[in-house]
């Protein structure tokens, strides 16, 4: 509620003023002086305690306005943070998926070397059949076959 808008009828000023003639008006009793200095004051009051209170409300709605300006820079920060949380989810989702696949082309690297020892031992036990008592170097062949193993990364 506006308090300006209660008394936006009443000018006090031009109360003081009726007031201050009525006061020099030499026909009034002691009470009616009295109640005419009391009312004075009353609306000498009123007019500080209006100050006070438009000065605050000017205060509360600059307030309000700094307010909103901060809540608005909050939420674009909001909306950068959770922005940059999203591209880091989806780099760190990828980095998984890397690595994930690194790791089974390691596995199938093993097994494809496993598989080519196996091949090489069972050619060196032939070989060393075939040759018998004799040196490998005097057997037809080398006894241990050169394989070349392909590294994919």
């Amino acid at each position: 509620m506006n308090v300006g808008n209660l008394f936006q009828d009443v000018n006090i000023s031009e109360l003081m003023k009726k007031l201050d003639i009525l006061g020099d008006n030499g026909n009034l009793r002691n009470e009616e002086q009295v109640a005419i200095i009391q009312a004075g004051t009353v609306l000498a009051l009123c007019e500080k305690w209006l100050q006070h209170i438009e000065g605050t409300e000017a205060a509360l709605t600059q307030k309000m306005i700094d307010l909103e300006k901060e809540k608005d820079l909050f939420s674009r920060q909001k909306g950068y943070l959770e922005q940059e949380l999203d591209y880091r989810k989806q780099a760190l989702d990828q980095a998984y998926l890397r690595i994930r696949e690194l790791e089974d082309k390691l596995e199938l690297q093993k097994r494809h070397l496993k598989e080519l020892e196996e091949k090489c031992s069972q050619r060196d036990a032939r070989a060393l059949r075939e040759c018998g008592p004799k040196a490998p170097s005097e057997c037809h062949g080398p006894a241990t076959p050169s394989y070349s193993i392909p590294i994919w990364l």
